[in-house]
C-alpha cells in the first residue's frame, strides 16, 4: 500500500486507481497498476508492510480493546519509498 505525505500541509493521501490530491493541492498521485505510482509535488511516498498491516488488523479485530506494546495499539511496518525506487515515477505535469 503506497501514501504521499506532502511536505508543504502535512497532508497524507492513500493513493487509488484516480489521482488524488493533498489538502493543499499541491501533492498528487495514483497508480498506473498494482505496484507502480506516479506522483508530483512537494511530496514524499510512504509505504506500509502489506503483510504487516493485514497481521496489526487482524489481531485488532481480535481483541480491539487490547494494550500493545508500552502504549496502546498496534504497530506495523511503514517506511520512506525513495524516489529512486523502480515503482516511483515523479512527473510534475501528472497533478494539473
Amino acid at each position: 500500500m503506497k501514501l504521499i505525505f506532502c511536505k508543504e500541509c502535512s497532508d497524507t493521501v492513500t493513493l487509488g486507481g484516480r489521482l488524488r490530491k493533498c489538502r493543499c493541492r499541491k501533492s498528487s498521485g495514483r497508480y498506473t497498476d498494482d505496484i507502480n505510482v506516479v506522483v508530483s509535488g512537494p511530496c514524499v511516498v510512504l509505504g506500509f508492510g502489506t503483510r504487516s498491516f493485514q497481521d496489526a488488523y487482524q489481531a485488532y479485530i481480535a481483541d480491539p480493546e487490547r494494550i500493545m506494546g508500552p502504549c496502546c495499539g498496534w504497530t506495523f511496518s511503514a517506511f520512506i519509498i525513495p524516489d529512486s525506487d523502480k515503482s516511483i515515477e515523479r512527473d510534475d505535469n501528472a497533478g494539473q
